[in-house]
């Protein structure tokens, strides 16, 4: 008969098909049923079929192998996940075992998180597994885990404690297996030496615990890429409950907790004010011991304005789901207290932003002191907010840009209980230190506009181990009424390990025209706070303000228009001064740490594009012979346009386009004087390194248009290149230099094409 329907099939080709189809059709229903989320790749004499199943492990058999005390099975089945059947058991210690045969169908490791008997009367043991576990092949090889791994796990159905009755001798029973995927834990090497007891898996769903060794947890948690913030802190006993995801634990310097308001999470609704003590690591001198906690909900939100009419609001939040505003029912001071090292240089970073119009706040940093702050009543300031109205009586701020202030110093008594100063009536606060104002305070004004977040930051120095960070409202848009507005996010505060760019947003010193050139820091006489050096023959840096100028710089200063306004602050630079030039600064790095940077960059008529180049310092600083000659890095930049196909670094300059390439990496000889090598110039660069070709350099080539800034590096939200460096130099000290690759003017014939064009601001490095 076989042989007779397989003639039948040769004789006809349509018949064929039909056939092929019918079983393929049999195939893929017989195998779907009860198998509905998991693809699945089948391959079939040649024929491809995408098939669904329930889950990369499954049920494949049952049978029973044992039975005690007169015990027996009237019926028998399994499914995707369980055993069910009717079992009659007798005697009080009858019992059956059933052989449980579990396959992988799949390519991921898998487990039983728990098992659930439906039947109140019967309990359950397992003898050969334990929950939790890998579900491994039964054969020697255990660490088959995967496509084709079967484990027979025996399962023994009894009754349970008290629960035997003679005249309920027969039961219906499903048992049913919660199989789970791992999740892998990644543990990164900078806070490896602070853990213990973690897992290198957990089972989806299930906790992960791990020990910290150390006073504090000083890291991050993030899983599925996001960061948690809900897990638990014991002592030294971590735990994250219901891992869904990889997870990776990593240590980041922010002594600053909760920084994004993101705890305690909003329930409903589009903003709350909470207890203060729900409020993870804040504290407020607020009498009503309120903090105000806000998120977009259902694309609303009272305090971001979103309406369809809005186009200029930006409403994505810097850092996590929610912000806060800094007062929730009244005048007062949002703070954290902070342990923090003696001596040692941090950085602060914060975003701002007006509520509906031009506000401004105040962060102030300085010693905790034995007595916190605090307010009489409702209608009086704490000891911050008194001194900050005197700082403001003080000084001039023009608030219709953003703005960060210089930084202030201001001197006061040390705080008293009941909201006041201690020895002092009157003159409660001085510019300089003196047996009466002991108490040194760091204070930021800063002023933002409502059409999107701006982002501030800057370094402190500590002289204790414990100090006050703290946030006050100054002006808000709604005049008198400081419970509304100022609005805050991402607020951090980190050791920067002595790696510090100076004045890397320009705004450590001050002009008061649209531009100014200043002397440089290799200058015979560096104007105060310009911190970088330049090639140039009069030791010149051009700084740009966006505060004094009118369309300077082919900038329209439009307050209605996000993309007109500089990244950090109201200062930013031209490039090239009065000539073509490269400026650079000398700064400290741990040799081996990988380090990452972030610059924001802008053409002024055009494309403009830019050489970043990092690498060891030079016993001799970069230079050059005469006003019309080429610096070192300078230089550089002419070998790799004739040496280096920048496209297959990812930018294609010949064809004008934007972005960063990707990290060029080349080696040249040592510096000498006045722009020279130890070698001859044409000889002075190679891709590779040798006895000649000793220093690395990092090149990065940008090029942006004019139409707005653009943030490259870690802040690049289409972050596609290396932006990192390590130091792999003998010397601690690394050279981080910026030089003119190609302008708008230079390729369309502007007589000042080389001195016109690459503006740069807010330079950091991480």
């Amino acid at each position: 008969m076989l042989k007779n329907f397989r003639k039948k099939i040769i004789k006809s080709k349509t018949f064929i098909m039909s056939s092929y189809s019918y079983i393929i059709l049999i195939f893929v229903v017989g195998i779907s049923v009860g198998f509905s989320a998991f693809f699945n790749e089948l391959s079939i004499n040649g024929i491809s079929a995408i098939v669904k199943v329930s889950a990369n492990i499954r049920v494949t058999s049952v049978n029973q192998i044992e039975t005690y005390a007169d015990a027996y099975t009237t019926s028998l089945d399994y499914n995707v996940k369980n055993i069910n059947g009717m079992i009659t058991l007798p005697n009080e210690d009858s019992y059956i075992d059933y052989s449980v045969k579990i396959t992988n169908i799949g390519n991921v490791e898998m487990g039983i998180k728990e098992i659930n008997l439906d039947n109140e009367n019967l309990d359950y043991e397992i003898s050969n597994y334990n929950l939790g576990d890998k579900l491994c092949s039964d054969e020697s090889n255990s660490s088959e885990c995967i496509l084709g791994a079967e484990k027979n796990i025996i399962v023994r159905i009894k009754w349970k404690a008290d629960k035997y009755d003679v005249n309920n001798i027969s039961n219906n029973f499903v048992l049913t297996f919660d199989f789970q995927n791992y999740h892998k834990v990644i543990v990164e090497n900078s806070i490896k030496s602070y853990i213990s007891d973690c897992p290198e898996e957990v089972l989806n769903g299930s906790s992960l615990t791990f020990k910290y060794i150390g006073n504090k947890f000083d890291g991050r948690i993030y899983m599925n890429g996001r960061k948690v913030y809900d897990y638990k802190n014991a002592g030294s006993i971590i735990t994250v409950e219901n891992v869904t995801g990889e997870i990776i634990i990593k240590y980041i310097s922010y002594n600053i907790e909760n920084g994004s308001f993101e705890i305690p999470a909003l329930s409903s609704g589009n903003y709350k004010a909470f207890d203060a003590y729900l409020v993870d690591s804040w504290n407020t001198t607020s009498i009503s011991s309120k903090i105000e906690i806000a998120r977009i909900y259902n694309n609303t939100s009272p305090h971001l304005n979103i309406t369809p009419d809005s186009s200029m609001v930006d409403s994505q939040l810097p850092d996590g789901n929610q912000f806060a505003e800094i007062n929730a029912a009244e005048k007062a001071t949002l703070y954290q207290n902070i342990s923090v090292t003696a001596g040692e240089t941090y950085d602060w970073n914060i975003y701002h932003r007006g509520r509906s119009g031009q506000e401004v706040m105040a962060l102030i940093i300085g010693n905790k002191q034995e007595n916190e702050p605090k307010k009489v009543n409702k209608e009086t300031d704490d000891q911050f907010n008194v001194m900050i109205n005197w700082l403001f009586e003080q000084e001039d701020m023009d608030l219709k840009v953003p703005t960060k202030k210089e930084k202030y110093t201001v001197y006061s008594p040390s705080f008293d209980s009941q909201g006041g100063f201690l020895g002092a009536e009157n003159d409660l606060f001085s510019y300089n230190l003196d047996d009466i104002h002991t108490e040194k305070w760091d204070i930021w004004l800063i002023s933002s506009a409502s059409i999107k977040w701006f982002n501030y930051s800057d370094s402190y120095t500590a002289n204790s181990d414990e100090i006050t960070f703290a946030l006050c409202s100054i002006i808000s848009a709604k005049l008198g009424d400081l419970s509304y507005g100022n609005l805050i996010d991402g607020v951090s505060f980190k050791n920067n390990d002595n790696e510090k760019l100076v004045n890397g947003s320009f705004e450590d010193i001050s002009t008061n025209y649209m531009y100014q050139h200043f002397n440089a820091e290799n200058s015979s006489t560096p104007d105060e706070g310009i911190g970088w050096s330049s090639t140039s023959t009069d030791k010149k840096v051009e700084i740009g303000n966006f505060e004094k100028g009118s369309n300077t710089y082919d900038i329209s200063k439009d307050y209605i228009s996000d993309s007109v306004y500089v990244k950090d602050g109201i200062n930013f630079i031209e490039l090239n001064a009065d000539e073509t030039n490269t400026i650079y600064q000398n700064f400290l790095t741990k040799i081996g740490k990988t380090n990452k940077w972030s610059i924001t960059h802008r053409g002024r008529d055009g494309i403009d594009y830019i050489a970043m180049i990092i690498g060891p310092s030079q016993l001799y600083n970069p230079s050059k012979l005469n006003k019309s000659s080429n610096d070192q890095f300078m230089k550089m930049v002419e070998w790799i346009k004739s040496n280096v196909d920048i496209k297959t670094y990812g930018l294609d300059v010949e064809k004008e386009q934007t972005g960063c390439s990707d990290k060029i990496i080349l080696y040249s000889s040592k510096f000498l004087s006045l722009g020279s090598f130890e070698v001859d110039d044409s000889q002075a660069f190679s891709l590779s390194k040798d006895s000649t070709h000793t220093e690395e350099w990092n090149v990065w080539i940008i090029g942006t248009g004019n139409e707005a800034w653009y943030t490259y590096g870690y802040y690049d939200n289409q972050l596609n290149y290396d932006n990192t460096y390590v130091n792999n130099n003998e010397s601690e000290e690394t050279t981080i230099a910026f030089t003119n690759y190609s302008t708008w003017g230079t390729r369309n014939n502007d007589s000042k094409g080389n001195t016109k064009g690459n503006l740069l601001d807010y330079i950091l490095w991480k």
